[in-house]
């Protein structure tokens, strides 16, 4: 009988020694696991063992998709010619002129062009048929064609220029019912400058600036040709 117990308690020291250690290496594992904090990599919230390529400072990446505007907007229209740029001679002006004339068909409005290099005299005049000739360019020919053009505003600036000269000024005598015998009247006109008149009886004269009278000053023969109308318009009328 004793022999038959300590048998079976050697058995069963056997068998608790050889049996499956399952339990405690699954037990072993876990406090690994618990002592290092990391991640169960099969369940839980988070990542899911992903790796972040976000920075440490919390910027977003930068987009690189799509086409990049530039921030000034659209490009600026030039309209004319840089009144800095030498306006060059007289034939190649009125060519550069005559040519879009012409290739938008506007030579009926006046009996072919209006720009003839002999008529082109003077650095203002010169250089406003270069600007009228730019503006033409670069404006299209319907627009021209309507006549409704501010190319047409430069146009007829330009023939003002040429008319009264370098000074922006011409002097009209004047005649008329309104200018009694022994008497005359002169109008010195501009374009950007204020103009002047001047009437003169037998011996006196007023002065006018811009339709106003400004001042009276002797005849000093003017009427009779004694004295030239731009002397007397500056004599009695100043500038």
């Amino acid at each position: 009988m004793q022999r038959t117990w300590l048998i079976w308690v050697v058995m069963l020291a056997c068998e608790q020694k050889g049996g499956d250690p399952q339990g405690e290496t699954e037990t072993a594992a876990s406090t690994a696991t618990d002592a290092t904090g990391a991640p169960d990599p099969t369940g839980g919230s988070g990542t899911g063992g992903q790796s972040s390529t976000s920075s440490s400072s919390g910027a977003p990446e930068p987009t690189t998709g799509g086409t990049a505007s530039p921030s000034s907007g659209s490009e600026p229209t030039t309209t004319g010619v840089d009144s800095s740029e030498p306006p060059g001679d007289p034939t190649q002006v009125c060519q550069r002129f005559c040519d879009r004339f012409t290739a938008c068909e506007l030579d009926y409005l006046f009996d072919g062009c209006p720009c003839a290099p002999e008529q082109v005299e003077g650095v203002e005049c010169l250089h406003h048929w270069a600007l009228t000739a730019g503006c033409f360019e670069i404006d299209s020919c319907e627009s021209l064609g309507s006549q409704l053009s501010p190319c047409w505003d430069d146009f007829y600036a330009t023939q003002d220029w040429c008319l009264y000269g370098d000074d922006g000024c011409e002097i009209f005598g004047e005649a008329g019912e309104h200018v009694p015998e022994d008497s005359c009247a002169y109008t010195d006109h501009c374009i950007e400058k204020p103009s002047r008149r001047v009437f003169c009886d037998a011996t006196s004269c007023t002065c006018e600036i811009d339709g106003v009278a400004t001042a009276t000053c002797p005849e000093n023969g003017l009427c009779r040709g004694s004295i030239t109308a731009e002397e007397h318009l500056d004599a009695c009328c100043g500038r």
